[in-house]
Parts: C-alpha cells; structure tokens; sequence
C-alpha cells in the first residue's frame, strides 16, 4: 500500500515529514504530513493539554506532530494519544507519544499489546524518542461495555467502544461538542474517496457492514455528530453524506 512506501523511504533516508494542520473547528486540527504515511492524526486542545487521535506507524512523522504541537500550543502538554485499533498502520507509531507523557487511551482487548509495545527492550540499531527518553508510560483501558471520558470545558473528548467485524478492540473519539467523531477504518475514509470520484453510494447499493456498524454504535450511544473524520482521508465527510450512503436519506 502507499502509505507502505512512504513510511519505508522515510524510514531509510531517517527524516521526519513536514506537517501542516488542517482547522476542523476552534481548537480541532488534523495533521497532514508530507510525505504521508495515509494515516490522519486528529489534534484537540483542552484546557489543560492536549489529545491526539491516532498515531499511526511512522514514529518519525509522530515527533514531527508533536513538533507542530510544541510549537502551535507552546507550553501545553500532550496529555492523552488515543487509538483506534492495534493494526500496524494505526497504531505502532504511538511511542513517541508515550515518550512525550501522553497516557495511551485503548480498548481493554489492547491494553497488553500497548504495553508490550511501549516497554520493548531498547533498539540496537536505531533508537526511537522512547528509547531516546525512556519513561513509564500508563495505558488507560476503554471497557468493553461502556464509554472513557477526558473532561474539559470547551473540547471533551469521549471515546467509545465499538463492536465491529474489523478487529476486536474499535474505539472511536467524539470531539462531543464541535460534533466531530473520529472512527478509524469504519468506512469513513472509503466514503470520502468514493464523494471525490462524484459517487454517493455504491453500484450495489448495499453499505457495506463496517458502515452499518458504525451507524449501529452511534444510535446505541446517542452520537450526535455532524463531521466524521476516518483515519486514511484528508477530508471528512458530512453525517448528511454518511446518511445518504446508508439509504436513510435522499
């Protein structure tokens, strides 16, 4: 896959991207690196720090988002680095973040893979911000049953758990006030390349079941949403376009 290649030739030259942010609302941003890696960190400002959505899996492009963070909210603390889900592209690049205090926000059904992740043996051959800085970093367990809160007065987040077909520890993150949702490989990523290329359903007709999924959470937890944002898309995509994918509207 692209973002493959992008992060592998980063990797190689051993650079780190540049990164723009791109405003979603007062205090929301989503990184954009470049070269990409695919995969589209959220930034949401608190009071008292900052938290991030998704790290994806170049370590160099998360020390560069934590760069434009040092220097866009000088004196704030990353305070939380929430992740979708452990597959590879989404989740291997959130030791810089641990290496900065964030505490990483994931499905209980993860905690041990975050933990063996962040407190692997120090590298040999190329060291990372967290071998580089080593520090004992907390994983927050999101239950399987019921919402994790981070509390603040303009921008709370709360992240939710998400049965799904995908993988067995889905969360997503409601930017509940501004109505953005973050939701990782659920569709919405798809969706927004399909918008681009003109089409608002598919051929068939039918969503296909990560979106159906999606749609099922949010009536569950009483979203109330109007931006969704997906992990590997730039853009986001309206709830009216989401609506009219499922055929609830016209």
């Amino acid at each position: 896959m692209s973002y493959s290649y992008a992060a592998a030739a980063r990797a190689r030259a051993v650079v780190r991207p540049k990164v723009e942010g791109k405003q979603l609302a007062d205090g929301v941003w989503l990184a954009i690196p470049d070269p990409t890696d695919a995969t589209y960190t959220m930034i949401v400002e608190q009071a008292n720090g900052i938290v991030i959505v998704e790290a994806g899996f170049d370590d160099l492009k998360g020390e560069a988002i934590i760069d434009w963070i040092a220097a866009k909210f000088p004196g704030k603390p990353i305070t939380h680095a929430i992740m979708s889900h452990n597959h590879a592209d989404h989740a291997v690049g959130v030791r810089p973040y641990a290496a900065a205090g964030a505490t990483v926000v994931a499905h209980e059904a993860a905690v041990g893979f975050y933990e063996a992740l962040i407190n692997r043996p120090a590298s040999k051959i190329l060291l990372d911000a967290l071998d580089r800085n080593p520090v004992t970093a907390k994983v927050q367990g999101v239950p399987a049953d019921a919402p994790f809160r981070i509390e603040d007065e303009d921008h709370p987040v709360v992240v939710y758990p998400v049965y799904n077909r995908h993988t067995s520890d889905m969360v997503i993150a409601d930017v509940e006030k501004d109505g953005i949702l973050y939701l990782g490989d659920l569709y919405i990523g798809a969706l927004a390349r399909m918008l681009k290329r003109g089409e608002r359903r598919s051929p068939s007709g039918e969503p296909v079941f990560s979106a159906v999924e999606l749609d099922a959470a949010m009536q569950l937890y009483g979203i109330d949403a109007t931006l969704l944002v997906g992990s590997h898309d730039a853009d986001p995509v309206s709830l009216a376009d989401f609506n009219y994918y499922l055929g609830k509207s016209e």
